[in-house]
Parts: structure tokens; sequence; C-alpha cells
């Protein structure tokens, strides 16, 4: 799968560009300011359908114009084209093939990408959310079922979060959160055997990468940081695992009114020569292990 074409309107600094892309490596070379990070912006939102710069889509509209348009053609037996467009009244349209999807999220998998830039050192110093961004953008783009299972996740765990409100006030609603919990579980657990079986192909990957680039005088280790205990991969024993945990807990997510546990709160280790990489890691040290991630991710 690689990119042949790409087509650029109104988007950041751009009002018209075309370019085709050759067979292997392409280099953009250009002075400071140029656009050449808006190009590789305009590739990824193709492929997860958000950009890695902003949250907010209307700062890639051009400041004098009203809308930006992608194109980006590709080799690939599945897609030949995708086409992104939003306006200033907030208007998103997402095409693949010709054919405009419902929810960006069918986007998913239509275009494989992987990211390496400055900003990928957060993983490290920012907290659990960013790592688990990572995984759930990797994952999501080899699995475009485990994006719907987390939209879902998200959706339960937020309704679930207001009705704790609720039952801290009036008690007696206390059983609904047991119809709440199989819910969650259902999709957590999915999410939760997705990410371990990830890390499991992502931790082996990435240690070898790393001990290559630092000639063996390195160690990686990723471990996945679960708030559920687990000894097993059986989603039907996650689930049930999850459920009692759930349990567990109930009288302390009244209290908080908050869900306490689950992928939602999870998080991703990295050790270096058995120290914490965040806490120990030097900045060099640290851009080794995320191109070792990354190297990791491509393979």
């Amino acid at each position: 799968m690689t990119v042949d074409s790409l087509r650029l309107e109104n988007f950041r600094n751009y009002h018209n560009a075309e370019l085709n892309f050759c067979d292997g490596i392409n280099i953009f070379q250009g002075l400071n300011g140029q656009g050449k990070t808006n190009l590789l912006e305009s590739i990824y939102i193709c492929s997860v359908g958000k950009s890695f710069r902003t949250s907010k889509d209307i700062e890639m509209i051009n400041h004098e114009k009203d809308y930006f348009a992608v194109n980006v053609g590709i080799k690939n037996d599945a897609t030949d084209k995708i086409f992104i467009r939003y306006d200033r009244q907030k208007q998103k349209a997402i095409a693949v093939n010709g054919i405009f999807l419902r929810k960006s999220g069918q986007l998913m998998g239509a275009l494989l990408c992987v990211l390496f830039s400055p900003e990928d050192l957060q993983i490290f110093s920012e907290g659990p959310s960013r790592r688990r961004r990572f995984l759930d953008i990797a994952i999501s783009q080899l699995n475009p079922l485990y994006y719907y299972n987390l939209q879902q996740y998200a959706k339960l765990t937020c309704q679930k979060n207001l009705q704790l409100k609720q039952i801290k006030k009036n008690p007696n609603q206390k059983d609904i959160l047991f119809i709440w919990n199989e819910q969650i579980a259902e999709y957590g657990s999915k999410i939760i055997l997705e990410r371990l079986k990830f890390i499991d192909v992502l931790k082996e990957l990435a240690s070898e990468s790393h001990a290559y680039i630092s000639d063996d005088k390195e160690k990686l280790v990723l471990e996945y940081e679960n708030t559920i205990e687990l000894n097993n991969y059986d989603e039907s024993y996650i689930k049930e695992t999850y459920i009692k945990a759930l349990e567990k807990v109930m009288t302390r997510e009244i209290e908080r009114e908050v869900s306490l546990i689950g992928p939602h709160r999870d998080d991703v280790s990295f050790r270096l020569n058995d120290l914490e990489l965040k806490k120990f890691g030097s900045q060099g040290q640290k851009r080794t292990a995320v191109l070792s991630l990354k190297i990791a991710e491509i393979e």
C-alpha cells in the first residue's frame, strides 16, 4: 500500500497543489515555513481522519478560504483514492473510492500510515492517555472493528458516569449499575484483548530494533499495565473477570462518581535497562526508543 498522488485545495498554506510520488522513498526539501509538514499532515488525515498537530479541523483551512479538500491516490487492491473536505460550517465529508462514508471511523484501514514526529516524545513525557492514544491509533488502522469498540466503550462509560452521579443522590437506583457494567465489560474486554495481543507483538519487534540501534547496549521492555488483574487472554475470561472487578469497586465508583477501572485507565510502561524510561531516560534514549517503536509498528 503506497501513496502515489496528492492534490490539495486551500489546505493550510496551499491554495492548489498537485504532487505525484515515485516508488520507494520520497523526500520533501524546502525552507522553514514552506509547508513540508503540511504535506505529511494532509496524507495523515486521509489515514485516520484527524490531524496529528491539532484537534480542530478548522485550523487546517487556508485563512483566506472557506474550506479545504484533500485527494490522495493509493496503490492498493482495495483502495485507489481517498477524499476529505471540511468547511467553516464544520461540515466534513469523507469518501473512499468515490463512496461517501457515514462515519469517519469507517476510514480506518483504508490507508495505513505510521507517523514519526518530534511530538512522539510525548509518549514518554505525558500521562497515560497519550500512550493509550498511541495504541488506539495503531490498532484501529489494523483492525477497524477495534475503533468501533472504542467508540461504544467511551459512550457507555460516559453514560455510566452520569448514572453514578444520580445513584449517589438516590442509592436505591444502584442495581442499574449491573446492567451498565455488563455492557461496558462486553466492549472493554474486546479492547483489552486487542491491546494485549498488539503489545505482545510490538514489544518483541521494538526490543529487537532497539538492541540493533543501540548496538546491544540497551534493552527496551514494554508492558501493558492493566487495571484488571488477568491470567490469560481468553475473551470470555477477561469479560467475566472484568465484571467481577467492577462489582468490587462499585461502592468507590458511586462515592467518586466516576468509572475507576477499565481500558480508559490502563497504561503502557517502558523500561530501559530495568529503569523507567519516563523518569530516568535521556532525551537521546527516548528518541531511540520512539524510533524503535515506529520501526516495530511498520513491521
